[in-house]
């Protein structure tokens, strides 16, 4: 369990390498509470791989039964996001080529078992990067009391509106099974953030953050699905 004291983020004064691929999201749902005539509205963080992939939490882009995803927004190397500083847009028919979120519809009511599943990839269908700031390597595993790092675009009491990038820092509490604790403030914008170590100058994304103080671990199931997804994802460019 994180201890009672977190270590706080701070706004982002300075775009230095990796934070140029933290990206924010904003969603807009379609909500059997608004009768289908109204739209729900939320955000959430994720971090660029190779350039032109998304990783986030499953629950940001998730297409629930009475509350479907039908369009979201990206923006990427910023300090503060707006609605000019957009980068892709994906509607309800990219939505359903281009958005993954494998194996999360059947935990989703599992407690803690639903965070096994809680991340989720999403193609770009084009290169927005040219720079690889983040890398994505199986063989760094994150150990306890390790320096780590969140990167995301916090709201609440950290940040209201939820649109400031910001920085945090502490170490690696714990690790159980798929999860991964820190000693991190974290509020609700966080998720989907990148989670990450830095050894020999590299950048290496090790968790997605998903819950308070918590990531979803990069393991072995998330590197099978990860790989099956860029399989696909080569597989179909140039279709979208």
């Amino acid at each position: 369990m994180a201890p009672s004291v977190r270590e706080k983020q701070s706004p982002v004064t300075q775009l230095s390498s990796p934070l140029e691929a933290v990206c924010h999201l904003t969603t807009r749902r379609r909500n059997i509470k608004k009768l289908w005539i109204g739209d729900v509205y939320s955000t959430g963080s994720a971090a660029l791989a190779q350039g032109r992939y998304l990783i986030t939490a499953a629950h940001n882009v998730y297409d629930y039964p009475l509350g479907w995803l039908d369009h979201v927004d990206v923006s990427c190397n910023q300090k503060t996001a707006t609605a000019e500083t957009v980068i892709a847009s994906l509607n309800r028919e990219h939505i359903k080529q281009r958005v993954s979120a494998p194996g999360y519809a059947w935990r989703l009511h599992g407690a803690e078992r639903k965070f096994e599943f809680d991340f989720a990839f999403i193609d770009l269908g084009t290169s927005v990067m040219d720079d690889d700031p983040f890398l994505v390597d199986e063989r760094v595993v994150p150990r306890v009391g390790e320096a780590l790092f969140l990167g995301g675009y916090p709201g609440g009491d950290i940040s209201h509106p939820a649109n400031k990038l910001h920085l945090g820092s502490g170490v690696v509490v714990g690790i159980d099974n798929n999860l991964m604790t820190y000693d991190i403030e974290t509020a609700t914008g966080n998720s989907g953030g990148p989670v990450w170590v830095t050894r020999e100058g590299k950048h290496y994304l090790v968790g997605v953050h998903v819950s308070d103080g918590r990531a979803r671990l990069f393991n072995a199931s998330f590197f099978t699905a990860w790989n099956r997804f860029l399989k696909s994802a080569e597989k179909s460019s140039g279709t979208h």
